[in-house]
């Protein structure tokens, strides 16, 4: 199943490749209905007496998009600390230690 969604995703995606205008499309389409999907699956589960599940189907998708907003700034953080941390390191030898030295440092 996994491997099947994984070709028509990779297929799909060639498809854009081709033809660029299909990718803003595709994206227009999916920041369009997906608002509409929330707030109409929100009105349908509270007319049908589902008041619970309509206030978790409104809330869940915030909670995800924070999760992705935090894991997303945090791998930005986490890429730009590892720049950074590398650049130093070849500015300066910080990660040669002379071990003789520092024995001395420790015992005197």
């Amino acid at each position: 199943m996994s491997v099947d969604l994984g070709r028509q995703l990779h297929r799909w995606l060639q498809l854009q490749d081709r033809w660029p205008a299909l990718r803003q499309t595709t994206l227009s389409l999916v920041l369009g209905l997906l608002p509409t999907l929330i707030v109409g699956g929100e009105l349908l589960l509270e007319l049908a007496d589902y008041s619970y599940l309509s206030l978790y189907w409104s809330v869940s998708p915030s909670k995800t998009g924070i999760v992705l907003f935090w894991g997303f700034l945090c791998w930005k953080c986490l890429q730009e600390w590892d720049a950074r941390l590398g650049a130093q390191a070849l500015q300066t030898d910080i990660f040669e230690v002379d071990v003789q030295t520092l024995g001395q440092q420790s015992t005197g």
